[in-house]
């Protein structure tokens, strides 16, 4: 096949690609937004101060519905409390008062069955005692009064965390960069799926052992070098793909071309940090913190499946074109670094920024 064909179907591949990730980005970033809303009171202190509560909403940018207005979901408080808004009402805060009885009745959110989404509730009363919940449209609200609150069941806190875990995989874009990076890197079926097993367990015990607050580390660091060892797995994949045989065979002769389950195990143990701080800020329910771990994560690894999948389906489609148009090994190569060239680019720039970010 003449050289410019070549360079005809390899731009024409590219171009396919690209058109892929720009309607993947998109949908991710969309995705994303579809995250819970946030209820969170806090007594403000015993004595005088028993029975106020500050409440602050937070409401998703949007639902299935769509963009989800300033003041369209609503706090739901006792007829026996008065309910006051501080600020403008895209702020979402608010001065609840309920007198000596303090808080006995409802806690919840109105206007669910417009914007159906999940709620995580988190009550802390001023002596120390917590209460945390799950609701959604199907239940908009609990009932609240001192030790006989009510708290989530497994079964209602298993399917919401389920989707969260899903949502955030799928707009955690540096997480799906180090995937793509995993199955260029792994052409064999087989060993794809240890590596991809090994990522998935090393995430799983350290999303785990931070939630439980056994092991914590600061999370602007942590998402650093998240994107440094996107940069590092790039850095991999244009070696491992260069022109040149003998950088190419000395690139294939490191660690990350013969034992990449090795590398995917401690590079995952860094990204199962980066998923905790991602679980912390929407919240565990205390009362079932098992559940709604497993839940997360058993989303994350659904979410990471199905990218998977997708990305074989997309790559083996572009190994049947280089077939048919009879591509030049060196042809190949050069389409095998394109990807590589911009994952770590991309990667790069935001290790700046996050480095950046902390240092100032």
């Amino acid at each position: 096949m003449a050289p410019r064909r070549q360079q005809r179907a390899l731009a024409l591949a590219l171009a396919a690609l690209a058109w892929v990730f720009a309607l993947i980005v998109p949908s991710v970033a969309f995705a994303h937004e579809f995250r819970p809303a946030q209820l969170r009171v806090v007594e403000l202190g015993e004595g005088a101060q028993a029975g106020s509560f500050e409440l602050r909403l937070v409401s998703p940018p949007r639902s299935i519905e769509g963009v989800v207005e300033p003041g369209a979901l609503q706090p739901r408080v006792p007829e026996s409390c008065a309910l006051r808004q501080e600020g403008p009402a895209d702020a979402g805060r608010f001065r609840v008062e309920c007198g000596p009885e303090g808080w006995v009745g409802p806690l919840g959110v109105d206007g669910l069955e417009r914007h159906p989404v999940d709620v995580i509730v988190d009550l802390r009363y001023a002596d120390g005692t917590r209460v945390t919940a799950v609701l959604g449209p199907a239940e908009p609200s609990l009932d609240v009064g001192g030790s006989q609150t009510e708290q989530p069941s497994n079964a209602a806190v298993f399917a919401p965390y389920l989707r969260i875990g899903v949502e955030h995989i799928l707009g955690g874009f540096d997480h799906l960069l180090f995937v793509l990076g995993l199955v260029l890197l792994v052409t064999d079926r087989k060993a794809l799926l240890w590596t991809v097993t090994a990522f998935t367990l090393a995430h799983s015990v350290t999303l785990a052992a931070s939630t439980l607050a056994l092991v914590r580390l600061p999370g602007p660091p942590v998402e650093a070098v998240i994107a440094l060892s996107i940069v590092l797995l790039a850095r991999e994949l244009v070696l491992g793909h260069a022109d040149d045989p003998n950088t190419r065979a000395a690139a294939r002769e490191g660690l990350s071309w013969r034992q990449p389950w090795l590398v995917a195990l401690v590079f995952g143990l860094l990204h199962g940090f980066g998923f905790a701080g991602a679980l912390a800020s929407v919240g565990v329910p205390e009362g079932a913190q098992a559940w709604a771990l497993l839940a997360f994560n058993l989303g994350v690894e659904l979410g990471q499946l199905a990218v998977v999948a997708l990305l074989l389906a997309l790559f083996a489609g572009l190994k049947h074109l280089a077939t048919a148009q009879g591509w030049t090994e060196a042809t190949k190569s050069r389409a095998a670094r394109a990807p590589a060239w911009a994952m770590g680019t991309l990667a790069f720039a935001w290790t700046l920024e996050r480095v950046l970010g902390f240092l100032t």
